[in-house]
């Protein structure tokens, strides 16, 4: 992992304690908006973003939707200047039921022209076995010219002795 950018509070923390656990110390960026995540430095091979999703939640009724269409801009630009060859998106599967709503994040995610995009909704208690039930939404985007279904599959390196 090598940045993240984090607004909510209470994730933020439990965030990087499990990074830490898991050996990586990444740059941390207050928001998605930070004009230096925009920059190619950052370049990277797959971009995980996940903001705050309260808009679309069904406890969020709707609150400050337009600052979170913006944050998703905000990281889309960015995604753009880094040229990630894959971006997951992901999200609370809330934003699906309001479809003008969805029209206005997916229109964001179109602007990216230079990647293709597809969804999914997925309930992580049904593919993990979590005892919680949150569905989520994810978007896959694959840059154009650059597909996994056009290449041989690598072998895995060999397990270490």
């Amino acid at each position: 992992v090598t940045f993240t950018a984090e607004g909510c509070e209470a994730v933020g923390p439990a965030g990087d304690a499990m990074l830490r656990a898991l050996g990586h110390s990444p740059r941390r960026f207050k928001r998605a908006e930070a004009a230096e995540l925009a920059a190619p430095a950052w370049r990277v091979d797959c971009e995980v973003v996940t903001l705050p999703c309260g808009a679309y939640s069904p406890a969020g009724n709707g609150k400050e939707l337009d600052a979170r269409l913006r944050e998703l801009a905000a990281a889309a630009s960015g995604m753009v200047a880094r040229r990630p060859a894959m971006v997951l998106v992901e999200t609370s599967a809330g934003l699906w039921r309001t479809p003008v709503v969805r029209a206005r994040y997916e229109a964001i995610l179109r602007a990216c022209e230079a990647y293709e995009w597809e969804a999914i909704r997925i309930d992580p208690a049904e593919h993990l076995g979590l005892g919680v039930s949150r569905t989520r939404v994810v978007y896959a985007g694959i840059r154009k010219g650059r597909s996994w279904r056009r290449q041989a599959p690598r072998p895995l390196p060999p397990r270490p002795s």
